[in-house]
């Protein structure tokens, strides 16, 4: 039996890690190297000249990115595709935990929530490791960039010690939805209904408002379902900020020692988009 479970364990693991390698060949996944160096230059360098502003961009990508920002400028940067990609998979849990409650729609819209949340870590690992000094470029096969990626998503840098759970991400948002939706009508029963009840009778003292009770209850009935999207969400963000976090520092830290890149097979592949 112990067996069976560790054949299905590494069977399970071996079909993830082709998952993986298979999401990171999507053009929309792959971070285009010289786009961002020169996103970058213009931002910082904006006030140069355009032949100032290409020698740096030469510089960088003879180099290393570090050759040419500062440590504030890459503060600055980090700052930015952090908050950026943790609003983006906020807003997706979001939307996709507002679906109608169905099993089948519910399944589908996890799966997309988990594989766009996949999507921003990957683009934000390319990010960060090129801001503090690795030149990582998915688009050249041969210097073996996915499997450093994958390397460093497997190694646990980013998701502890139990890279499994952590990627449960899109359940935790579930399992919170389905607890709201439970508990939350008891709540509003028990504990907040009343509240509002004794402003409503205030709002209508103070300043003769009319709040029906039939309001009341539509608000509440609204109030539930965005308050589970809104959980959802936070989950997303809960967790993708802190791995974004932790692979900085061990960037910067120089601890950073993924596999190394092992000459592939070169293959043709779409241009990336930044």
């Amino acid at each position: 039996m112990g067996e069976f479970i560790k054949k299905s364990i590494d069977w399970a693991l071996a079909k993830y890690e082709w998952v993986m390698a298979l999401i990171l060949k999507g053009r929309h996944v792959q971070v285009n190297r010289e786009k961002y160096i020169r996103k970058l230059v213009a931002r910082f360098y904006g006030k140069k000249s355009a032949e100032e502003q290409e020698q740096l961009v030469k510089q960088a990508m003879d180099g290393t990115l570090p050759d040419i920002l500062d440590e504030k400028q890459q503060k600055k940067a980090y700052s930015s595709l952090r908050w950026r990609y943790g609003t983006i998979v906020f807003f997706v849990s979001f939307f996709m935990t507002t679906v109608p409650n169905n099993v089948w729609v519910i399944v589908a819209s996890c799966a997309i929530d988990l594989y766009i949340f996949q999507c921003m870590q990957f683009r934000a690992m390319q990010k960060i490791m090129m801001l503090y000094g690795q030149p990582i470029d998915l688009n050249d096969n041969i210097s073996g960039g996915i499997d450093t990626i994958l390397s460093v998503d497997r190694s646990g840098v980013m998701i502890g010690k139990y890279p499994l759970l952590q990627k449960m991400k899109s359940g935790l948002g579930f399992l919170a939805k389905q607890l709201v939706q439970k508990q939350g009508p008891k709540m509003i029963s028990k504990v907040v209904r009343p509240v509002f009840l004794v402003v409503r009778r205030q709002c209508i003292k103070w300043f003769s408002m009319v709040i029906a009770k039939e309001d009341v209850a539509l608000a509440f009935e609204m109030l539930i379902p965005i308050t589970c999207a809104f959980i959802s969400g936070l989950v997303s963000v809960v967790v993708l900020i802190p791995m974004c976090n932790k692979l900085q520092k061990k960037i910067k830290s120089g601890d950073l020692n993924p596999a190394p890149q092992e000459p592939t097979e070169a293959v043709e592949t779409i241009p990336a988009t930044e």
